[in-house]
């Protein structure tokens, strides 16, 4: 009896013996040598590929290290090789369900991937990548992540014209499993992307790219990031333009069912000596702005808050400033941002050049672009400019006129209503000491010029008229002058489409009133002007005019005169008309079209000039007639 008890027990230690010898054979060399060749060979036949790892070793507990690891395609090209991966694993968080990896690491790892199909190729090199150290728990589906960082990292995607339709997953079932990490370092980052159709080159690097307390929550799609900092960072966009071809706009909405939608969270963002070059395939740069070779040489920002879910985005810009190659350059903006389903709202936005000042505020209803009626728009603007600021968009107007680059202009600004309903509460452009231009009013029916309603008042007054007459007649001699102490003033009203414009001008006390009415829907019109010694010698120097006082009368119905339903009537009466010194009175002109046919005299009985002239004819499509008679 002992005896088998003897023995019984002997099993049962050898039996354990073997029991806890057969895991430590696992970090023996020539055991793991075994398990990396079957390994390799069951990879093999799997997958086609050939896969290599020149050393593997296991040491206690669940350290892992892997040497030169390559997996070649059949075509012995390259799709993997890393010189080292290593993994460092605590033992007994296993037991609770908890993965505890103290450190992992690869180096100088590279990946080939290509796709004939879709015409993709996709090319990363990355020196150095690690994890310090990190748990995932396997019960509440958590992975916690102490610091990551990686480095020295180049990618290329090339993407082609596709010959098999893109298949988008539609699968919006959540996985229940949140990864959070306190520290993301990136270093030496450059990525390339570039695509065929149409010819397009986007690059973006960063000399250092830091996150902090970053959380990926898959369940609930949410991504919460406390601070981003991107330093160093050179963004380029390069495009071959395609006349007459319009690129096709294709979203995910089109392709994929919707599903529920990620919310991004972004506490703060900092951007310190970023650079942006935006241009076309052939332009280069030039002294002046070009729209084509946008080069922005420095950029810094800091954002206060970011925040994004689906269509919705809301962002507060602390500070901003940049500079472009040409000479244009943003001191300063802050601004609020805010986009909803239906709406864009800048609550506050506020710019800073040199010497100029803009700020703005609008609430705008997405509705309002694609002309729907009744969708709300509102905006407030004031701005302090000097054109100096902007010298490389008006070079070529400053050549011509170097009195601008020390012109301000003040702008001022309140708009609010809709398509159907517009009041213009202020409307205003000032240049101090030259001209002062302000407009208000109220219009109905704006997208249906036949139905207009509203009434529109505006008035300018030329305070200095040497800048202005310098502008329309360049470096020649002026032949069109605007004088000073002119003003203008406008005053129309509008019911259904019957518009009646009232138009004083007024030039060294003397009056110039245009009156009348316009029925857009009738297509009919009555027109009267009148002057009153008007000194047209002010207005145009160059004509050896002087005073003219006239009284001209315009009705009609119909705009195309060959039509034969079109009518007109003009009455004309002069009673002083100075010209090279004559006077020129009591000279009458009388009109008028109906049915094809025309007639108009002209009579003049002043010593100046004593005529009596008529002519009378037909107006057709081709060809027609006319009688003159006269002496």
């Amino acid at each position: 009896m002992k005896q088998i008890l003897r023995y019984t027990i002997r099993f049962f230690l050898a039996l354990l013996l073997v029991v806890l010898l057969c895991p430590l054979l696992l970090y023996t060399p020539f055991i793991q040598e075994f398990a990396k060749n079957k390994a390799q060979k069951i990879l093999a036949q799997q997958t086609g590929m050939n896969v290599s790892v020149s050393r593997v070793r296991l040491n206690f507990p669940l350290n892992l290290s892997l040497d030169t690891v390559r997996v070649l395609t059949v075509s012995d090209d390259t799709l993997l090789s890393c010189d080292v991966v290593s993994a460092r694993v605590a033992l007994l968080p296993l037991l609770h369900k908890e993965i505890k990896i103290n450190r992992f690491l690869f180096q100088n790892a590279f990946l080939n991937y290509a796709d004939e199909q879709s015409d993709m190729n996709i090319s990363v090199k990355a020196r150095d990548f690690q994890i310090c150290p990190s748990v995932v728990d396997l019960n509440s589906s958590e992975v916690q992540l102490s610091q990551v960082a990686l480095s020295g990292v180049s990618g290329t995607i090339k993407i082609g014209v596709s010959q098999k339709e893109d298949s988008i997953s539609n699968d919006t079932t959540a996985v229940k499993w949140k990864i959070s990490a306190q520290k993301l370092s990136l270093a030496d980052i450059a990525l390339d992307l570039s695509l065929s159709a149409p010819q397009t080159d986007i690059a973006a690097a960063w000399q250092q790219a830091d996150i902090d307390s970053c959380c990926v929550d898959l369940y609930n799609q949410q991504v919460d990031v406390r601070h981003l900092a991107l330093s160093g960072g050179a963004y380029s966009y390069e495009y071959v333009p395609v006349q007459g071809v319009l690129p096709q706009q294709e979203t995910l909405s089109d392709t994929v069912s919707s599903g529920k939608d990620w919310t991004v969270v972004v506490g703060g963002i900092s951007i310190q000596d970023n650079r942006f070059l935006y241009r076309s395939k052939d332009a280069e740069p030039s002294p002046t702005f070009n729209p084509e070779y946008v080069e922005i040489e420095k950029f810094d920002a800091w954002i206060d808050t970011l925040y994004n879910r689906g269509s919705s985005v809301y962002a507060r810009v602390a500070q901003l400033q940049a500079k472009e190659r040409s000479g244009l350059e943003i001191r300063s903006l802050s601004a609020i941002f805010g986009m909803e389903e239906g709406a864009i709202r800048v609550p506050e936005a506020r710019i800073q050049t040199a010497q100029s000042q803009l700020s703005l505020l609008a609430d705008v209803s997405t509705a309002f672009f694609s002309q729907q009626k009744e969708a709300p728009v509102s905006a407030r603007l004031s701005g302090h400019l000097v054109l100096s600021d902007f010298a490389p968009l008006l070079d070529s107007l400053f050549e011509q006129h170097k009195e601008l680059l020390e012109l301000t202009v003040d702008l001022s600004g309140d708009v609010s209503g809709s398509w159907q309903r517009m009041k213009v509460k202020r409307l205003g452009i000032t240049l101090p000491g030259c001209l002062d231009w302000q407009t208000q009013g109220e219009l109905s029916d704006l997208l249906h010029p036949q139905q207009i309603s509203g009434v529109l008042y505006s008035r300018c007054q030329v305070h200095d008229g040497k800048l202005l007459t310098g502008l329309l007649n360049g470096q020649e001699t002026p032949r069109i002058a605007i004088p000073s102490g002119t003003s203008l003033t406008v005053r129309a009203q509008a019911l259904a489409g019957d518009i009646s414009p009232h138009l004083s001008l007024v030039s060294d006390s003397c009056l110039l009133r245009v009156s009348g009415s316009v029925s857009l829907p009738r297509k009919q019109y009555d027109i009267a002007l009148k002057a009153d010694s008007f000194p047209l010698a002010r207005f145009l120097p160059a004509d050896s005019l002087n005073r003219v006082s006239l009284t001209a009368q315009v009705s009609g119905s119909g705009y195309d005169f060959l039509n034969p339903a079109t009518r007109a009537k003009a009455l004309l009466q002069i009673q002083r008309f100075d010209f090279r010194g004559y006077d020129y009175r009591d000279i009458d002109l009388d009109g008028w079209l109906e049915n094809a046919s025309y007639a108009v005299t002209l009579n003049s009985a002043s010593s100046a000039l004593d005529l009596g002239m008529s002519a009378a004819g037909e107006i057709r499509k081709e060809g027609g007639r006319i009688a003159l008679s006269g002496d």
